[in-house]
């Protein structure tokens, strides 16, 4: 195997990991204004589902990152990630003036999961700590 070869899912893991790491680092930062949001799209119980968001963000964008146990962590974001896309990014609901956004939006994350479903299938890589534990 190639140097570019193992180099690629490290990079690609890194490139995904960073999405999750920095969306929690911005609910962080912005708490109140990101649970008034869950709430404006009618969902309950803002706090605890912006708690369980971080929780997810935080510890399986660090294991893709990581390449620990990379095949549940990307599991759990890929259904995460189209749960939040079906809730929040709702084009087909959304006013003519934000559709494009939203579906765009809406598109990209696909894209995301599609990303999230090669790791499911293939694995970290040989440069992660799955690998170095053989898994």
């Amino acid at each position: 195997m190639s140097v570019g070869e193992r180099l690629a899912p490290v990079f690609g893991r890194g490139i995904i990991a960073a999405i999750f790491l920095l969306a929690a680092l911005n609910k962080m930062q912005n708490w109140e204004a990101t649970a008034t949001f869950i709430a404006a799209h009618g969902l309950p119980y803002r706090y605890v589902l912006l708690a369980l968001a971080l929780l997810v963000e935080l510890v399986c964008g660090f294991g893709v990152l990581i390449g620990f146990r990379t095949r549940s962590a990307a599991l759990i974001l890929f259904a995460y990630t189209l749960i939040v896309t079906y809730l929040i990014h709702d084009f087909w609901f959304a006013e003519a003036s934000a559709r494009a956004l939203q579906a765009e939006l809406f598109t990209k994350n696909m894209g995301l999961a599609g990303g999230l479903l090669i790791l499911i299938g293939q694995g970290a890589g040989a440069w992660s700590i799955d690998s170095w534990r053989g898994e």
